[in-house]
């Protein structure tokens, strides 16, 4: 069966330490007082319990020792996917800047009349032309001071936002319907060094695979190279783990040789081979650095099984309990939204071929996707910056016919 979140939080636990050359805005400078309220947006009637407005949001873990830098990155897959429309970076328990946040360094965006604004409510940035190739370009740069701090980027793909200026300044600001909310989990690299060891894997894993097959195991964040986010050492002391060794066996607990047939892609992932039909392999991800060498970071248990096999798991794999807290059937969402809710568009200026797509998102708890507001459909999509574009990356929509021939829809309808 396919499920839908319930809990509407995908926690994507990552590093993302990327050394870039970019222009960047001096983080000296002091906040000034604006009036920001929240908007529930187009896809909701109230604000949440926080008074925020109810959003998608992917949370990322980042270990760090004090005094270590890092580029915050938000999940873009490309230059052409960035955002056109908002961003606003703050302390996510306060809901509002903080020493921190004020001393992160920003990325300029594309249009270098475009202004970041340092604000008591965080640092925002938002763009009034709609259209065209500009970009909000939303990373930062942190220097970690050893305390423990959750930095969120509210995004948006939307111009619905209302702004009031003072001169060059802000002096009030009505936040757009929001894409999606990165929250960036910060935590000292002592916490994962005290968990680490030689002896017990910090991550396990259970799979089964077809016989003979390539797979993928990947540890929860990047384990090798300068964006590892592993760390061996104590409270006081701690050191990176840039370099792993994959080991194999076919008992758990002893019995592991190197094993050098493995490839690392994305800095997590390892391709290794399943075992045959009713034998298992136990694979170790263990450090090699010289000085924290043999720190089992993971460990996976993988059973062979015949490829006519493969199918449904006749085993427990999660309780009915946990199933029906986290998730609900998707055989029981309602997508035949009502006739107001659908919009006929043409989303190809080469084409007379229409969509009929929904302008009613699923609720925010039940997907960690943000929603595609159809263009010129009556709602936010009427701001929307990419034009006839659409989804990209963590984006979604609902569509209730479309036209012959049409594979999936993206910048054209039969790409």
């Amino acid at each position: 069966m396919d499920f839908l979140g319930k809990k509407g939080v995908l926690r994507h636990v990552a590093s993302i330490f990327m050394l870039l050359l970019f222009a960047c805005v001096s983080s000296a400078q002091t906040p000034y007082n604006i009036s920001f309220s929240h908007s529930p947006g187009q896809g909701n009637t109230s604000l949440d319990a926080r008074g925020m407005q109810p959003v998608h949001e992917l949370t990322y873990v980042y270990y760090m020792k004090t005094g270590e830098t890092r580029t915050l990155t938000m999940p873009l897959a490309s230059a052409n996917n960035r955002l056109k429309g908002y961003s606003r970076w703050y302390d996510y328990e306060a809901d509002s800047m903080s020493s921190v946040v004020a001393g992160m360094t920003y990325r300029k965006p594309d249009n270098s009349t475009t202004t970041i604004h340092y604000t008591n409510y965080g640092v925002i940035n938002y763009q009034v032309t709609l259209g065209g190739g500009v970009q909000i370009q939303p990373e930062a740069s942190i220097t970690f001071n050893g305390t423990a701090i959750k930095i969120a980027c509210d995004v948006s793909n939307y111009g619905d936002f209302q702004i009031s200026k003072s001169g060059s300044n802000l002096s009030s600001v009505v936040e757009p319907t929001l894409s999606y909310r990165v929250i960036f989990d910060i935590r000292p690299a002592s916490e994962i060094a005290a968990k680490i060891n030689t002896s017990t894997p910090y991550e396990s894993y259970d799979f089964i695979a077809p016989a003979g097959s390539t797979i993928l195991l990947t540890t929860a964040m990047n384990s090798i190279g300068s964006t590892s986010c592993y760390y061996s050492g104590n409270t006081r002391t701690q050191t990176q783990i840039t370099s792993c060794t994959m080991y194999r066996s076919t008992s758990e607990n002893s019995g592991y040789t190197e094993y050098n047939h493995t490839t690392c892609s994305a800095n997590r992932m390892y391709s290794v081979e399943a075992p045959a039909a009713g034998n298992t392999y136990y694979y170790e991800l263990r450090s090699n650095n010289s000085r924290n060498n043999n720190y089992i970071i993971a460990r996976w248990k993988v059973e062979g099984k015949a490829k006519s096999e493969i199918g449904p798991y006749n085993g427990t794999i999660i309780s009915d309990s946990l199933m029906d807290e986290k998730y609900n059937l998707a055989a029981k969402q309602d997508f035949d939204v009502s006739s107001e809710y659908l919009v006929t568009v043409n989303y190809s200026s080469n084409s007379t071929d229409n969509f009929v797509i929904s302008k009613k998102p699923l609720r925010w708890d039940e997907c960690s996707y943000g929603f595609v507001y159809p263009y010129r459909s009556g709602s936010a999509g009427n701001s929307k910056q990419f034009s006839d574009k659409f989804p990209f990356w963590s984006e979604y929509a609902i569509l209730q016919s479309v036209p012959s021939g049409a594979t999936w829809v993206t910048s054209s309808p039969t790409s």
